[in-house]
């Protein structure tokens, strides 16, 4: 947002499209902004926060239909991660920022539901096996967010029974190209285990999130799902690990310390700052909430915020 004496700019944070307007006819209480020519909804900076917020408009953010989306999978073949609640919380903290996203649920134990509080009639699997039409297998959780939710189904879906695994590599990809010019982010929450669902949907995707929690299991756990990575990196064109997220981080507890500060040695920027341990986070989950939706202000919001801020300052 630029401005002078009686006028500001307001630019699209996706397609970059100026808008000039009278400052004295825009309302104090108007939070975001509506693009006629992409017709994304975007927030809208306050003029004293335009300056610090104004670099998280990328071109990566261009719009549905404009580009293809960004696809990413949070992925670790070990439970325990906080695999799903970071799949949902993130999704949840982009489309309250504003862009339009689609959560893919992947997984059979199907715990993305429950943690938006939605009951979709169908998801994924029946997405796959065509029972349903992909558009009409997505159920809208939030404003700019819908699921495409897991299940039990997905672990008896037939074009991924064993000895058809080379045949299934692109299934994810097939069922999703309809529906992914729609959005700006595509996020896939994979199952802990590794199965040709989960090489299909490592086909799909660009980016990869990995969160892990510092601890010595969790490290060797992380170290054996990138060499089972590794053959698919060299096979899809573009394909790279994006993100390390530490989960569970307990500052108090020195060996986690001494695992964070060696991530951080190895990989550098690829690591995100910590999720801390944080009781609420699962009292959110289980009553059908995300940070995003309280409104209310704690080290868990905060932590969530910094990782949507990284991923949408990424180009």
């Amino acid at each position: 947002m630029a401005n002078n004496d009686s006028q500001m700019v307001i630019t699209c944070l996706y397609c970059h499209k100026q808008y000039r307007v009278d400052r004295a006819k825009l309302q104090s209480t108007v939070r975001k902004a509506h693009c006629k020519a992409c017709g994304a909804t975007f927030p809208l900076p306050l003029e004293d926060e335009s300056a610090s917020r104004q670099p998280e408009a990328r071109s990566e953010a261009t719009p549905a239909g404009k580009r293809t989306p960004r696809r990413l999978a949070i992925s670790l073949n070990k439970v325990g991660m906080g695999k799903t609640s970071t799949a949902v919380t993130l999704a949840a903290g982009l489309a309250a920022a504003g862009f339009k996203v689609l959560l893919v649920d992947a997984d059979p134990h199907g715990q993305a539901a429950p943690y938006l509080g939605v009951k979709p009639p169908g998801g994924l699997a029946e997405a796959i096996n065509g029972t349903v039409p992909p558009d009409k297998a997505m159920v809208q959780a939030r404003e700019n967010l819908w699921l495409l939710a897991g299940g039990k189904a997905l672990a008896g879906l037939e074009c991924f029974a064993a000895g058809r695994a080379t045949q299934s590599v692109q299934i994810v990809d097939r069922t999703l190209a309809p529906l992914e010019k729609e959005f700006a982010y595509v996020l896939v929450d994979t199952s802990p285990e590794w199965d040709p669902l989960t090489v299909s949907v490592l086909f799909y995707v660009r980016e990869l999130l990995i969160p892990v929690s510092m601890e010595v299991m969790s490290v060797q756990g992380f170290g054996e799902f990138l060499q089972l990575v590794d053959p698919i990196d060299k096979l899809v064109d573009g394909r790279r690990l994006k993100y390390i997220l530490p989960t569970f981080y307990d500052p108090r507890v020195k060996k986690a310390v001494d695992i964070h500060e060696k991530f951080v040695h190895v990989y550098g920027d690829l690591v995100c700052a910590p999720i801390y341990y944080s009781g609420q986070l699962k009292e959110y989950t289980a009553g059908g909430k995300t940070v995003f939706d309280l409104g209310t202000d704690s080290k868990c919001l905060q932590d969530y915020e910094a990782l949507v801020k990284k991923v949408v300052n990424d180009t």
